[in-house]
């Protein structure tokens, strides 16, 4: 799977309250339009593998949390990424995640301390070779962006799709 390579700070000061609330690493993400409820495992790619835009989370059917991008919830400065593979013949999370995903569906992720909804805006597929240069990595604050391999060209393809922040429930 080929990703960007612009490591990221993170930082969680809440600028209503004035007061520092970390949300915590991903733990689970919840897509119910997908049937999909997922546990997330954080994974850092090596500088290697940043500096080179490819980083292949284990062939596991979890969602993998790139932790040197951003956290998400209250006070987020960066965007969260999260990844996972995509299986062929065989049912997996992120099959359907990329099959059914569509504007407008509500999906949550259950940190150490607070449980945050999201709203799709976006699903679309880059080519893997373009990937690492896509507008999908510039920082915005709140958002998350998934990606997997396209199920049509594995190889040669990633679906990504967005989402932002509706309301947080810490």
């Amino acid at each position: 799977m080929t990703t960007g390579g612009r490591p990221a700070p993170v930082s969680a000061k809440s600028a209503a309250a004035g007061e520092i609330l970390h949300s915590g690493a991903p733990l689970r993400l919840v897509y119910p339009g997908a049937g999909a409820d997922i546990t997330v495992r954080p994974l850092t790619p090596t500088a290697a593998q940043l500096a080179a835009g490819e980083v292949d989370p284990p062939e596991t059917q979890d969602a993998y949390w790139l932790t040197n991008y951003g956290r998400p919830g209250v006070g987020s400065t960066d965007t969260t990424f999260l990844i996972g593979h995509r299986w062929v013949g065989q049912d997996a999370p992120f099959n359907r995640i990329g099959n059914i995903a569509k504007l407008g569906d509500r999906l949550t992720l259950r940190t150490q301390n607070a449980v945050l909804s999201f709203t799709v805006s976006m699903v679309t597929t880059l080519d893997k070779a373009t990937l690492n240069t896509a507008p999908i990595w510039k920082a915005v604050p709140g958002r998350v962006v998934m990606i997997t391999c396209d199920l049509h060209d594995p190889w040669g393809k990633n679906t990504v799709i967005t989402a932002d922040p509706t309301s947080p429930k810490p």
